[in-house]
């Protein structure tokens, strides 16, 4: 059953026509996010995926040297607005986060996969300093976690995806296909 599950991983994960969760939902618009700066060589944390709804309006947490991004990931449809309320969250929990963190300059960011922001969610992002952006969602990047150090490969559907951390400078990568994978001498994790 496990190599059936493992084997059918990738192409169950990008079947557009599976019901989700709306956590699930949540988290593969977080997902699609972190690999952007994983990619461009952040430190990313999945801390909305890890503390689901503690998370204190912070999904993730990317860090460059002595920044830190505070970002809030949206993914609803077109046609459901993103309230002020969702704002005032990050905006709140990102000045507790600055004050556990007073060396180090923070931002605030909210990324929507629609531009479905209402008027009064706009005037809080000016009035707080917030900075917005439209990343459509979408599956199309490579979903596999390459590990250099241990040659390990995690697919979506391994327990630990999330708690892997991909460093581009260490020679970590995303790849496309288990096949590639393997030629290039990693293994599957075993969770």
């Amino acid at each position: 059953r496990r190599k059936y599950t493992l084997k059918h991983c990738l192409k169950n994960y990008k079947n557009q026509k599976r019901k989700l969760s709306k956590e699930e939902v949540g988290a593969r618009f977080e997902r699609q996010i972190g690999y952007m700066y994983e990619n461009a060589g952040m430190n990313v944390s999945y801390n909305g995926i890890h503390k689901k709804f503690q998370d204190d309006g912070i999904d993730l947490i990317i860090k460059d040297k002595k920044t830190h991004i505070l970002i809030q990931c949206k993914n609803y449809s077109a046609k459901h607005n993103v309230h002020s309320n969702t704002i005032a969250q990050l905006v709140g929990d990102s000045l507790t986060y600055e004050l556990e963190h007073p060396d180090i300059e923070v931002k605030r960011m909210l990324i929507t996969s629609n531009d479905n922001l209402d008027d009064r969610a706009k005037e809080y992002l000016k009035l707080h300093k917030t900075e917005h952006f439209v990343k459509q969602y979408s599956l199309d990047y490579p979903l596999i976690k390459c590990k250099k150090e241990s040659m390990i490969y995690h697919l979506p559907c391994n327990a630990n995806y999330d708690m892997i951390k991909i460093n581009i400078k260490r020679g970590d990568s995303y790849i496309e296909t288990e096949e590639e994978a393997v030629q290039l001498g990693y293994r599957l994790a075993n969770n």
